[in-house]
């Protein structure tokens, strides 16, 4: 059975959506806790993309996510757009997260995923600054065309991207990478991970950053988002469930994203009340819709699929990268 990517991004609703200047709420907490016990009642483990405010204000909430077998990853550390923001701040709020998170945790931090998915043609250099502060994985690029976020024609698959050329700057080279034959148990996964990357990266081409791009289903040409969030929300379960087997009769395993937030349909009904602008009221029933069908969704996906960490899947497979050197597509 093919195995699938779990993550959790780690965030306040109100924070990151409306005003990115409020407190962290402590409806973070409760939301994330329900998350948990839904992964242990299925033995089951996942990437928990982190933002640092949240980490800030619940750093117990971050070591119990690491003690009962998660990964932790960066999601930034305030929750900005990195399109709206100069490689410096970028590299200033990256490092935050990752200092605070290591800390905390005492694991390295080796996978990101950027706020509303923000890394698009317009900051690919972002990719370099996360090379530069050692992250290895990133999971922050949709290929699709978005009015918010996306690359249109974006490679589908999992690939490494390195630097190249007199600049230094990132080439767009990439190699695919096929998880057609990923057997790993979950006990397996737990099992000398974090060694096995050390070990395995030093075998790296050097100045390498792996993209594991959001999933989509290509029709007529076309790539659809599938897998996470609305998406994920709104699509009945049984086409979500086709999809995630589509997906694996291509090779690819499915990035699955969902938010701790989304699991709290009383949430935004307490947050936004009638009194609210139209903007506001129209945001909240947006948001809300189907948030009472995302435990039953998630409990069914963890029945029906075998699913790890990113890390765990990187880790399986990093020995893939290291063969044949690096093949250089048309981007």
């Amino acid at each position: 059975m093919h195995i699938n990517a779990l993550t959790f991004d780690v965030e306040d609703w109100y924070q990151s959506t409306v005003d990115i200047n409020a407190p962290i709420r402590d409806v973070v907490l409760r939301q994330t806790v329900k998350v948990l016990e839904i992964l242990a009642d299925a033995k089951t483990h996942a990437t928990f993309f982190v933002l640092g405010l949240v980490a800030e204000k619940f750093p117990d909430l971050i070591t119990r996510i690491a003690k009962e077998g998660h990964e932790i990853a960066t999601h930034g550390y305030k929750h900005q757009l990195i399109f709206n923001q100069t490689p410096s701040e970028f590299a200033s709020d990256l490092k935050r997260s990752i200092v605070l998170l290591e800390a905390i945790t005492g694991c390295r931090v080796i996978g990101h995923r950027a706020p509303d998915f923000s890394i698009t043609e317009k900051s690919l250099w972002a990719l370099d600054v996360l090379q530069e502060q050692g992250i290895l994985y990133d999971s922050s690029i949709f290929p699709i065309k978005h009015r918010r976020y996306g690359i249109k024609r974006y490679q589908r698959e999992i690939h490494y991207i390195t630097k190249g050329g007199q600049d230094g700057k990132m080439a767009r080279w990439r190699k695919r990478l096929m998880i057609d034959d990923c057997r790993l148990s979950i006990e397996e996964q737990a099992l000398n991970q974090q060694s096995t990357i050390n070990n395995q990266q030093s075998s790296l081409p050097s100045s390498v950053l792996i993209e594991f791009p959001l999933s989509t289903i290509s029709l007529f040409g076309i790539n659809f988002p599938v897998c996470g969030g609305g998406y994920l929300r709104l699509m009945p379960y049984i086409a979500t469930r086709e999809v995630i087997k589509k997906l694996a009769s291509e090779g690819m395993p499915a990035m699955i994203y969902m938010h701790p937030y989304e699991f709290d349909a009383q949430d935004l009904s307490t947050l936004i009340d009638n009194s609210a602008t139209l903007r506001l009221k129209f945001l909240r029933f947006n948001q809300n819709l189907n948030r009472d069908k995302s435990e039953l969704k998630l409990r069914k996906l963890l029945s029906d699929f075998k699913v790890a960490p990113v890390k765990s899947l990187i880790t399986h497979h990093l020995s893939r990268f290291t063969k044949g050197g690096i093949t250089k597509l048309n981007y």
